[in-house]
C-alpha cells in the first residue's frame, strides 16, 4: 500500500510514496521516482558556494554519462563530468549575465563560441548540412545557392556553379550585374597608379 502524508489544514494530502517507491508531491499517482504537481512547481536549491543538479545515464558512453548544471560565481554552468562525477571534463555552456558562452566561461558577446576544432558553427535542416562557418571566416554553403539579403531583398547571389549575380538571382555569367543603371566604377586614389578593367583571352 501507499504511504500518504497529510497536512493538518483540511486535512489534505501533501505527499505519498506509492507501491513502486515513486514519490508524489501534489500528485496522487506519481509516475516517476519524484513527481511534483502544482500550479507553481519549483525545486529550490540553495548553497553558500553553489547550487547544483547532477544528471547521469550509467548506460551511456564512458565520460559522456554525467552532466551537471551549476549556479556559482554569478554564472550558470552546463558541464560534462567524468563517470565518478569527481572532476569536470568540459564546460559545455555558460550563462554570464545576458551572454552565452560555448566552450568558454567568460563570454564577452551575446553569443561567444570558443573551440579548437572546426567548423565552429554548423546549421543543419532535416539532417542535411546547410552551411558551416570556421575560425578562418570561411563560410561553406552545401547544396544551395548563397544569397545575401537586405530588408528581405536579395542583393547578392552566388550560385553553386560559381556564378555571381548582383541585382539578379539568376546570373548567366561569372559576374552578372543587373540594374536600371548597371555601372562599374573603378577609382585610383593616387595619380601615379592606374585604374581600369583588364580582360584577357588565354585560349
Amino acid at each position: 500500500k501507499a504511504i500518504v502524508f497529510m497536512n493538518e489544514n483540511g486535512p489534505a494530502e501533501s505527499m505519498r510514496i506509492n507501491n513502486s517507491g515513486n514519490v508524489g508531491i501534489g500528485n496522487a499517482s506519481p509516475e516517476y521516482p519524484l513527481h511534483i504537481s502544482n500550479a507553481d512547481s519549483a525545486i529550490y536549491l540553495v548553497g553558500s558556494a553553489q547550487g547544483r543538479i547532477i544528471l547521469q545515464d550509467t548506460g551511456a558512453t564512458s565520460n559522456s554519462q554525467a552532466f551537471d548544471i551549476v549556479s556559482k560565481e554569478d554564472k550558470l554552468h552546463f558541464r560534462r563530468l567524468n563517470d565518478s562525477r569527481g572532476s569536470v571534463l568540459a564546460t559545455v555552456m555558460a550563462l554570464s549575465g545576458d551572454k552565452v558562452g560555448i566552450g568558454t566561461t567568460a563570454p564577452d558577446t551575446p553569443l561567444h563560441i570558443d573551440s579548437t576544432s572546426w567548423p565552429q558553427f554548423k546549421v543543419k535542416y532535416n539532417s542535411t548540412t546547410y552551411f558551416t562557418l570556421d575560425h578562418a571566416a570561411t563560410l561553406n554553403v552545401y547544396n544551395n545557392d548563397w544569397l545575401v539579403r537586405l530588408n528581405s531583398s536579395t542583393k547578392l547571389t552566388i550560385k553553386q556553379d560559381g556564378k555571381v549575380g548582383i541585382g539578379t538571382t539568376a546570373p548567366g555569367y561569372l559576374l552578372h550585374l543587373s540594374d536600371t543603371i548597371a555601372d562599374i566604377k573603378v577609382v585610383s586614389t593616387t595619380g601615379t597608379n592606374r585604374a581600369g578593367l583588364q580582360t584577357t583571352n588565354t585560349g
